[in-house]
């Protein structure tokens, strides 16, 4: 059986890392979202296209209130420079000043199927 401090990835016993990435709609020069929620969550789709969850949500930014999408995406410590290359790429095609990437071991992941 798989060790509990260990997770089942790709057939090898490897950590599993939480990569939380959260990306505000505002565009940072007009400070108003110029794209619709669809063509966000379809691009960002498009970046992790192994395997990705987007939520909903509502943030603030320098004071501004913006929709926000947070996009979890669970993966070896071996995809970090794939992932945050992502994320730069969703940074600058969506015009977004920053662009929040939380990476953090997850605990007791495995994957069924």
């Amino acid at each position: 059986m798989f060790d509990s401090v260990k997770n089942y990835v790709g057939g090898l016993l490897n950590p599993v890392y939480e990569y939380q990435i959260s990306i505000g709609l505002n565009d940072k020069d007009e400070h108003r979202q110029l794209i619709s929620e669809d063509l966000a969550r379809a691009f960002i789709g498009s970046k992790f296209a192994e395997g990705c969850t987007i939520y909903r949500a509502n943030g603030f930014y320098c004071g501004e209130s913006e929709k926000s999408l947070i996009v979890f995406v669970y993966a070896a410590k071996s995809k970090k420079d794939k992932i945050l290359q992502a994320a730069e790429d969703i940074r600058y095609i969506m015009n977004q000043e920053k662009v929040i990437v939380n990476i953090s071991k997850a605990k007791n992941t495995f994957w069924i199927g």
